[in-house]
C-alpha cells in the first residue's frame, strides 16, 4: 500500500469521525444524521448536470450499494439515539475490517499474509475494546449495541458494493465522482422515502440542524470520496484497517467535545489501533 492510499484513508478516517460526531452533538442525533445526508444529496443533484452519471455497467453495484446505504443510515441513526458515539461508533468500526478482508479475498482475489491478519486483527480488537458496554449499561445502550453491529455489517457489504461499481466505472477522478453523486442520490432518495413514512419531516429537520449539516455534509463528502479513492487503489483487506482507525479521532473527539469519559481500557485500546495500523502500512 503507498503512503498516498495510506494518507488517504486516514484522511478519511478522521473526517467520517468528525461528521459523526457533530451529528451526535444536535439534540436529536438521528435528525441531523438525516440532514447531513440530505444536504449532500442536494449538493450532487446540482452539480450532477455538469458532471454526468457513471458507466451503465456500474448501475447495478450502485443500486445494491444505496440499498445497503439505506439499511445503514437507519440502524446508524437508531443506534446514534439510544448509545453513546464511542459505544455505537467503535462497534460499527469494528465490524468493517474483518468483513471487508474476507470480502477482498473473494471478490478482490487478495492474499492473507501473516502481517495482514495480524494488523486487521489488532485494529477489529482495539475497536471491540473500545466499544463493549461497561456494565450496568441500560437496556438503550444494549439496544444501540446491537443496532451499531447491523450498521457495521450492511456498510460492509456496501462497501464491496461500491468498490466493484467503482472500479467498473473506471476509477478516474471523474468516474469516482460521477459514482459517488449518483451514489448519495439513490441512497437519500430511499432514506426520504422511509423518512416520510415514518413521519419526519425533512424541511423542519433540516432548518433545525442547517449549520450542523451544511459541516457534516462537507466533511461525509471529503471522506466518501478520499475512501472511495484509497479503496480503488489499494488492496481492500488493508485500506480498511486503516480507514477504521477513525476511532482514534472519534474517541479523541468525543472526549473533548461530547465530554464523553475514556476510561483506561479504551486509551489502551486507542494504542493498540495505532500499532495495527503500522503494521498494515508496513508489511
Amino acid at each position: 500500500m503507498s503512503w498516498a492510499v495510506f494518507w488517504a484513508a486516514l484522511v478519511s478516517a478522521a473526517l467520517n469521525a468528525g461528521w459523526n460526531v457533530l451529528a451526535k452533538r444536535q439534540q436529536v442525533p438521528s435528525d441531523a444524521v438525516f440532514g447531513t445526508l440530505l444536504v449532500t444529496a442536494m449538493v450532487f443533484l446540482a452539480v450532477v448536470p455538469f458532471i454526468g452519471l457513471p458507466a451503465a455497467d456500474a448501475w447495478p453495484w450502485l443500486v445494491a450499494a444505496a440499498a445497503c446505504n439505506v439499511a445503514y443510515s437507519r440502524a446508524l441513526m437508531a443506534a446514534y439515539d439510544r448509545a453513546p458515539l464511542n459505544m455505537t461508533f467503535s462497534v460499527v468500526r469494528a465490524i468493517i475490517p474483518p468483513v471487508l478482508f474476507i470480502l477482498g479475498l473473494v471478490f478482490f482475489a487478495e492474499s492473507a499474509t501473516t502481517l495482514r491478519l495480524s494488523g486487521m486483527a489488532l485494529v477489529v480488537i482495539s475497536l471491540i475494546l473500545f466499544g463493549w458496554p461497561a456494565r450496568g449499561q441500560s437496556a438503550g445502550h444494549l439496544s444501540g449495541f446491537m443496532l451499531a453491529g447491523l450498521a457495521g455489517l450492511v456498510v460492509s457489504v456496501a462497501y464491496v458494493c461500491d468498490i466493484k461499481g467503482a472500479r467498473t466505472a473506471g476509477g478516474h477522478v471523474e468516474a469516482l465522482i460521477q459514482y459517488g453523486a449518483a451514489s448519495s442520490l439513490l441512497s437519500t432518495s430511499g432514506l426520504l422515502g422511509v423518512a416520510l413514512i415514518e413521519g419526519r419531516a425533512p424541511v423542519a429537520i433540516l432548518a433545525r440542524n442547517w449549520r450542523a449539516c451544511a459541516i457534516g455534509a462537507a466533511m461525509l463528502m471529503g471522506s466518501y470520496f478520499l475512501a472511495l479513492w484509497a479503496y480503488t487503489r489499494g488492496p481492500v483487506g488493508l485500506v480498511a484497517p486503516v480507514r477504521e482507525t477513525s476511532i482514534l479521532f472519534g474517541g479523541v473527539m468525543a472526549f473533548v467535545i461530547l465530554r464523553e469519559r475514556i476510561r483506561s481500557r479504551q486509551w489502551l485500546a486507542i494504542g493498540l489501533a495505532v500499532l495495527g495500523a503500522i503494521i498494515v502500512k508496513i508489511q
